[in-house]
């Protein structure tokens, strides 16, 4: 989410898709989502601070401490199962969500590597680095 878009649109965003929780990248937007937006979006049970110091309840440090395996089961994700979910800035509207499954991910790599390499193993090697910038709405 954007921002500099308004808590009603976070709320909106949120609801919609009905996430349980959010990731904040910094405390000033931790603070905001916990004053204006957590109030109403119900479906939310977490939320994570990512520049939070190490040991304070909110930080995703402090939590990944204390997670363990057991704590959920991991399941490997089918072709169908949902990858990613992308909201439109909303420009003509309410933002839309699109849903992008694993398949999608995985076909995209499949054909970029059939193209650029004979052996697939070399597609990706450990020494490659990659950076890509877009803006939010069109990531």
């Amino acid at each position: 989410m954007y921002e500099a878009q308004l808590p009603a649109d976070w709320a909106y965003i949120l609801n919609d898709s009905g996430s349980s929780v959010v990731f904040c990248a910094t405390q000033d937007i931790f603070d905001r989502v916990h004053r204006d937006v957590l109030p109403s979006t119900p479906s939310v049970k977490a939320s994570l601070c990512l520049d939070a110091p190490d040991g304070e309840p909110h930080a995703f440090a402090t939590a990944m401490t204390r997670a363990t395996t057991n704590d959920a089961q991991i399941l490997k994700p089918t072709e169908e199962d949902l990858c990613n979910l992308i909201y439109t800035s909303g420009t003509t509207g309410k933002p839309k969500g699109v849903e992008l499954t694993h398949l999608n991910f995985a076909s995209n790599v499949k054909a970029a590597g059939r193209s650029m390499v004979d052996d697939p193993t070399q597609l990706v090697k450990q020494s490659d680095r990659s950076l890509a910038f877009l803006p939010w709405a069109h990531s």
